[in-house]
């Protein structure tokens, strides 16, 4: 969910991850209003149209795509996932 992702931003900071959303199908103002209203501090892109969740092949929401150092897709968790479950695709990418 969007809390554990805003948590592990705060905890990764420090050792080079980036975490980012991508809003699939709502308007910049929608999701905008709802970042604000959560307090989420990472970076969210828009994907009106659609097109970077059919290029990453999104078929369900949400969808956690983990991309090591190398740029290389390391995991892709379909569905939420919980603290564990993160921490161990970020683990398997390569971070300490």
């Amino acid at each position: 969910s969007s809390l554990e992702m805003a948590e592990l931003a705060v905890a990764y900071k420090n050792r080079g991850v980036e975490v980012m959303s991508i809003n699939v199908g709502e308007s910049a103002k929608k999701a905008g209003d709802y970042v604000t209203k959560n307090g989420y501090a990472f970076t969210t892109l828009i994907d009106e149209d659609r097109s970077v969740s059919t290029k990453y092949r999104i078929n369900g929401i949400p969808t956690l795509v983990v991309i090591d150092k190398a740029g290389n897709v390391s995991d892709y968790l379909v569905g939420a996932r919980d603290d564990v479950a993160l921490r161990a695709a970020l683990k398997k990418a390569g971070v300490k």
